[in-house]
């Protein structure tokens, strides 16, 4: 992470979030599941890199202060340890329950992004030239487009076993004009937001298949093609009924 110092010079943080990560993590093992008691471990741990016999920080305050003015750590440094030691007392001390609450903040904090890139295009659906596009989410009830005909179950399935599915597509209003491939669509038990956290997770967090959203969508693989996202598994071979 860079950031900009007084000098106008970019710097990098002394650490790594993921080296933030562990030294928590490993005060966890020792220390009261507490933001303070937390804190103080790791600062203590680091304290005898500045001083040989040194005197153990009985603050915080003390602690960030004495190490930051030694250099051992930065200001954002000792923010980024201040809130991964505040997860984990949410967590109560537990390594995986501090990951699921980390990451259910970053889907949380991606969720605006991807529901105005996608959510047009996958739960009302598009048209291009008088043709229907998107739509790979029933949850919303489009105003526009329809699904109509067999739906065919792929082997892409959600923790709660809920399989996607590929379904014809068709405009509601008019000739009810054909979408030419049928869409690939989420499974009809995943919400609205259960489907953009599933897409923040994979595409703005980087996960290969779908976690930390619900079981209606856990475990679903996607796909990304031009402006939307949907579930693998379908082929474009399966043309509208």
């Amino acid at each position: 992470m860079q950031r900009a110092s007084s000098g106008g010079v970019l710097q990098l943080m002394k650490y790594k979030q993921s080296e933030i990560r562990r030294m928590v993590r490993e005060a966890a093992k020792t220390a009261q599941p507490n933001r303070v008691a937390l804190l103080l471990e790791v600062y203590n741990q680091m304290r005898y890199e500045i001083d040989p016999t040194p005197v153990a920080f009985t603050t915080v305050l003390a602690g960030r202060t004495a190490l930051i003015a030694a250099n051992r750590i930065d200001a954002e440094d000792a923010d980024a340890l201040d809130a991964e030691a505040t997860q984990m007392q949410q967590a109560g001390g537990d390594a995986a329950e501090a990951t699921r609450i980390r990451i259910e903040g970053q889907i949380a904090a991606g969720r605006g992004a991807t529901e105005g890139a996608y959510a047009q295009h996958i739960f009302q659906g598009d048209t291009k030239a008088g043709v229907p596009t998107g739509y790979h989410s029933t949850v919303d009830g489009s105003a526009t487009h329809e699904a109509y005909g067999t739906a065919t179950n792929l082997a892409n399935t959600s923790a709660g076993g809920n399989a996607a599915y590929q379904q014809s597509v068709r405009l509601q209003a008019g000739a009810r004009t054909r979408k030419p491939i049928q869409s690939t669509f989420f499974p009809d038990d995943a919400t609205h937001n259960n489907v953009i956290d599933a897409i923040t997770a994979v595409y703005t967090l980087g996960m290969k298949t779908v976690a930390y959203v619900a079981d209606t969508v856990n475990g679903l693989k996607l796909a990304k093609r031009g402006d939307t996202v949907f579930p693998t598994g379908g082929s474009d071979d399966r043309l509208a009924e």
